[in-house]
């Protein structure tokens, strides 16, 4: 199979699988309120807890805020990086596209015949 096909392929799952998703929660959900039993794996990723007491959000959010504090720096110098090695990627494909292209007119100008062969006029 080649390479496009296999792209393709993968996208057509992912979205598949993303237009499935809520179906598959609403089902879960449904589920464990119709049966006692304990809850499994599958209801944890459909589910989400909401905290119960005013403490629990305000310790939470204490710790997000200093985790996004902290990591500040580090995740700019991150994007920062990814920025510079995706603009040097692209200024490099771009630049040998050009080349390319260049290259491609500049033979075919060499090739071709002059211009007053074609018209059997010399003009000085």
């Amino acid at each position: 199979m080649n390479q496009l096909q296999t792209y393709k392929l993968i996208l057509a799952i992912a979205a598949i699988l993303f237009i499935a998703k809520p179906f598959v929660g609403f089902g879960v959900y449904s589920a464990l309120h119709e049966s006692p039993h304990e809850t499994n794996l599958l209801v944890k990723v459909f589910a989400k807890r909401k905290p119960e007491f005013m403490e629990e959000v305000t310790a939470k959010s204490v710790v997000f805020q200093t985790l996004l504090r902290d990591k500040a720096n580090e995740f700019a110098f991150t994007i920062n990086a990814l920025l510079a090695c995706l603009y040097s990627l692209f200024s490099v494909i771009t630049l040998n596209a050009v080349n390319r292209f260049l290259r491609h007119q500049q033979h075919n100008r060499a090739s071709a015949a002059p211009i007053y062969l074609l018209t059997r006029q010399l003009t000085i």
